[in-house]
């Protein structure tokens, strides 16, 4: 099996507590030439290699406490943090985050079952031989 596609567009959302009722950050990013490909995972698992090229990575600070907190801190490098406005991070160091140029093809891998699906982080130059830092998403 393969997929393709033309693009693919993420949005994750950060708060500063466990209720999920303050968010301080929001991270969006867009992906083109989308293409994956089946692979075995072992244990009955299914699985894909993927590709694609970032376009854009963005993070908007969502709440003014945490904006004076990255500006105090040059987060990203950067000074001139405003609540509610996105910043373009592509080939930025954030903390110990360093993010790819545009255009750069990045490699992950996506592993599902009957009860599960795990997504990685995406990587630069080859395919990770397990998901690094994954999110598991399980079937109730």
């Amino acid at each position: 099996m393969e997929i393709s596609g033309p693009g693919i567009a993420t949005t994750s959302l950060y708060y500063s507590d466990t209720a999920c009722s303050s968010e301080v950050m929001k991270e969006a990013s867009t992906y083109s030439d989308f293409k994956g490909t089946s692979s075995e995972a072992g244990d009955g698992a299914k699985g894909y290699l993927i590709t694609a090229r970032i376009q854009t990575y963005t993070l908007t600070i969502t709440n003014d406490t945490y904006t004076t907190a990255v500006n105090s801190a040059s987060f990203c490098g950067l000074t001139t943090w405003v609540t509610g406005s996105q910043v373009d991070v592509l080939g930025k160091t954030c903390d110990s985050n360093t993010y790819p140029e545009k255009n750069t093809t990045l490699y992950n891998s996506i592993v599902g079952s009957e009860t599960s699906l795990i997504i990685g982080d995406y990587a630069e130059g080859g395919y990770p031989s397990s998901p690094s830092s994954p999110v598991v998403f399980m079937k109730e």
